[in-house]
């Protein structure tokens, strides 16, 4: 039974270690989170090992009093992860430094007690028995209890508030952490007395570090995927880009993929997006669309009108934030023809009438302390042209005149065809 015990808990402090690692791939405030408090699971883990199979009064007592403190650490991580994860930021407000001040000092006790006693002492160390002796009178053992107790006690009421306030999609992650650790916390109270080294107590909170990493990175709630399906089926000629509550990517399509070539890295996603609300602030609405520049997809450019929406459920809720992409392309370059035609000269390509004055008012006033020339250059009856050498020569000659305007002007000059027609509609002049 030894044996199997102890096996039990190297293998959970393995699978911790692997949530460990898997969170640390993660760059986000919650991502980080989850990688500090996973690995202060599994070094609990391994000095709680110690403490049960590896003999010696001092290593005994020095591994008990470490696996308290670290006990504190990992209360202090699961609220830093409780606060990201639910959003409730308010709720922790002012304890944050104040406990890891305790932390600190705690620690140091638990350590120093090793030598002193005078926080607890192991009385015996038998086979299936550990028999630890606390002193009541201890200011700081009170102090350590006290902390630890009302620090989960917060914890667990946290979660009861934001299964009340979330939509009931989220409930079902809030309060399977609430439970795991309300058995928890209750097997702590139930053992205190016990010297059994078959501590239950340890192994369950293991249990929670693996959770909690399985319902923040593997968790999808149902309904959440229903919800996101809908959308892909009414925009799956699109791109589209979903993400939870809580920020992470939980779905995106070929075409995103096409897009952005993250090679199915979420985290990246998840880090734009992150940067993306930062950058709003309180500027971001429910509804917002807005269009990109040019992004190039095997070798052509497109570009694109992005909806952003955000949806709730019944109860007003968040459920999850979106993004669409709409490929404008054709719809960009018919408009982008269309105001050329309309500003430019079908012959020539150079401005017409109308967007040569404007541009030249334009410019007069944005510099009205500048000097400027102006050249018009007009072809003495140029019908005659057109009358000998047909139309199309005609058009040769003019084509070459725009040529030399354009190659011995500099960069800012403004070239235009006026078009200055006689009133019987023939051109009767030319100018550039």
């Amino acid at each position: 039974m030894r044996i199997v015990y102890g096996l039990g808990v190297l293998l959970e402090a393995i699978l911790i270690a692997h949530c460990a690692i898997g969170s640390l791939k993660k760059h986000d405030r919650l991502g980080k989170s989850v990688c500090i408090y996973e690995t202060l699971t599994f070094a609990c883990a391994i000095v709680f090992f110690v403490f049960t199979f590896v003999p010696g009064h001092t290593v005994t007592v020095l591994a008990k009093g470490l696996t308290m403190a670290l006990f504190d650490w990992m209360l202090i991580a699961l609220m830093f992860y409780t606060q990201y994860y639910t959003g409730a930021v308010k709720t922790f407000k002012g304890v944050q430094a104040a406990s890891m001040i305790f932390a600190v000092l705690d620690t140091y006790m638990l350590i120093e007690n090793t030598w002193t006693n005078k926080i607890f002492d192991i009385e015996s160390i038998k086979a299936e028995n550990i028999k630890v002796v606390f002193n009541n009178d201890s200011l700081w053992y009170r102090l350590h209890f006290i902390f630890t107790y009302a620090f989960v006690i917060l914890i667990i009421f946290t979660y009861l508030y934001m299964i009340i306030k979330s939509s009931r999609m989220y409930r079902e992650a809030y309060g399977a952490i609430a439970v795991v650790i309300f058995i928890g916390f209750s097997f702590d109270i139930a053992t205190i007395g016990s010297d059994s080294i078959y501590d239950l107590t340890m192994i369950i909170y293991g249990a929670i570090a693996i959770i909690i990493y399985y319902l923040t990175y593997r968790y999808v709630p149902n309904e959440l995927i229903e919800n996101m399906l809908s959308l892909v089926v009414r925009d799956m000629n699109n791109g589209i880009i979903c993400y939870d509550r809580k920020g992470r990517c939980i779905y995106y399509n070929d075409l995103m993929e096409a897009i952005y070539r993250h090679g199915g890295n979420m985290s990246v996603y998840e880090s734009k997006y992150s940067q993306w609300i930062e950058k709003l602030g309180d500027d971001r609405r429910d509804s917002m669309t807005f269009q990109t520049t040019d992004i190039e997809i095997n070798g052509e450019k497109h570009y694109f009108e992005i909806a952003y929406k955000r949806i709730y459920d019944e109860s007003n809720r968040v459920i999850c934030d979106y993004f669409v992409y709409n490929d404008r392309t054709q719809m960009y370059e018919s408009w982008e023809q269309e105001k050329y035609k309309a500003s430019h000269d079908s012959l020539t390509g150079l401005l017409n009438r109308e967007q040569f004055y404007l541009d030249t008012s334009e410019r007069l006033h944005q510099n009205p302390d500048k000097k400027y020339c102006i050249i018009c250059s007009n072809i003495r009856d140029f019908k005659f042209v057109n009358e000998l050498f047909g139309i199309e020569k005609g058009n040769d000659i003019l084509l070459r005149q725009a040529e030399l305007m354009r190659k011995h002007t500099g960069a800012g000059a403004l070239c235009a065809r006026l078009r200055l027609h006689g009133a019987e509609g023939i051109p009767r002049r030319n100018a550039f």
